[in-house]
């Protein structure tokens, strides 16, 4: 079963224990207290209902372990890998020549040799450029491509890391909150340049949600408070409120 997959099924039992639990809860709080047999279900059910809680936490933390240890693994995998967007696509094209038609322009010493697989990602549909997919041969002259593909600004054509999908979607959620200037990758990880110009490493959502959007006291703070108080109705001297 996939990893998602386990922890889906995981906070999905997680819900049901707790419904569960509250139902019971509900039901033993409408019971006569004062009974004898009752207190005693009573107390093996919070024991039982700790222990369950303790289990599912320990197993939601176990499963977040093994998502962030596939995740390296999988982005790993993909050291020696790049996608180029924008290239227009045609029946019974060579990709190969495509993507290294590409690359000549930011790196000339690039030919067919140099490249393993290379292949359109996701479904084909009319008007749309699949992004083309390269995995590189060495490693170094990935990076050389990677690092000269501002060459290519201006022609409609870019180069990105292929990020695994809980990174790309973070990435994405980070450039929306601190702007695409703030926000790059490098070798899989996300750089992220905060409200007071410092740099965050990050590969997951719970990491970018850690960092503030405004420091406080910073420049940027004092700035918007003093935007919001431009914008505050300044009240006439010698003019009661309305």
């Amino acid at each position: 079963m996939p990893n998602k997959d386990v922890k889906q099924s995981l906070d999905d039992l997680a819900v049901l224990f707790r419904n569960r639990m509250a139902e019971f809860q509900a039901d033993l709080d409408k019971a006569d207290a004062r009974s004898p047999t009752l207190s005693s279900v009573a107390a093996d059910f919070n024991t039982f209902k700790s222990f369950i809680s303790s289990a599912l936490e320990c197993l939601q933390k176990q499963v977040a372990c093994l998502s962030r240890q596939v995740d390296q693994l999988e982005t790993r995998s993909r050291r020696k890998m790049l996608l180029i967007h924008g290239v227009p696509e045609v029946a019974d094209e060579d990709t190969v020549s495509l993507a290294v038609e590409v690359c000549k322009r930011v790196k000339r010493s690039v030919s067919g040799a140099d490249v393993g697989r290379c292949f359109r990602t996701g479904r084909s549909q009319a008007g749309r450029k699949r992004p083309i997919l390269v995995h590189f041969r060495d490693a170094a002259l990935r990076d050389e491509v990677w690092f000269a593909k501002t060459a290519l600004k201006g022609s409609g054509i870019v180069i990105s890391e292929f990020l695994t999908p809980p990174r790309h979607a973070a990435f994405m959620a980070a450039r929306e909150k601190f702007g695409v200037t703030k926000c790059w990758t490098r070798e899989g990880v996300i750089v992220v340049l905060d409200a007071d110009g410092r740099r965050h490493r990050i590969a997951s959502l719970a990491e970018l949600n850690g960092i503030p959007t405004v420091m406080p006291g910073s420049a940027g703070s004092s700035s918007r408070e003093g935007a919001e108080q431009q914008k505050r109705p300044k009240r006439q001297l010698g003019k009661a409120p309305a």
